[in-house]
């Protein structure tokens, strides 16, 4: 919990502008070959804001009620995230697999991390569609990986 936040900020500053790199390159690859891939990128993917919000909520009424303290509450909110996060993860997993145009490299489902290898129009439209979040260089996903618990 105390992580995600920070990790949520650098997703949101660097997606955005890892993502329109990821679009100029579709475009010039576009003339030179259709088929060309742009090499490994980094794919998160996050369950949606609301699921978040219910899971705090409910912690929350727990920790009022008196049925955890505030570290068990703690731990709790950490945990049911991290089972969230895992559930997504999975999801997207069983769909890229399913996909000819995506590759899966390597993961950590844990944290939502993807190495994937596709064309740039099929990682553009795994934005498009909403399966991912966010797309980073794919260095990123080492660096996060670290930081994995």
């Amino acid at each position: 919990m105390d992580g995600l936040p920070s990790r949520r900020g650098f997703l949101r500053l660097t997606g955005a502008s890892a993502a329109v790199s990821v679009a100029g390159c579709s475009q010039l690859q576009a003339d030179e070959d259709a088929g060309s891939t742009a090499g490994a990128i980094t794919a998160v993917v996050e369950p949606p804001e609301a699921e978040l919000a219910a899971i705090q909520e409910t912690v929350a009424a727990e920790l009022d009620a008196g049925d955890l303290d505030r570290e068990e509450a703690q731990a709790e909110m950490q945990r049911r995230q991290r089972e969230l996060v895992e559930e997504t993860a999975a999801e997207f997993q069983s769909t890229a697999e399913a996909d000819a145009d995506l590759e899966i490299e390597d993961s950590v489902l844990e944290m939502g991390l993807f190495l994937l290898d596709a064309s740039a129009e099929a990682l553009v439209g795994t934005l498009r569609d909403g399966s991912v979040d966010a797309l980073l260089p794919g260095e990123a996903f080492a660096e996060l990986q670290a930081q994995a618990p």
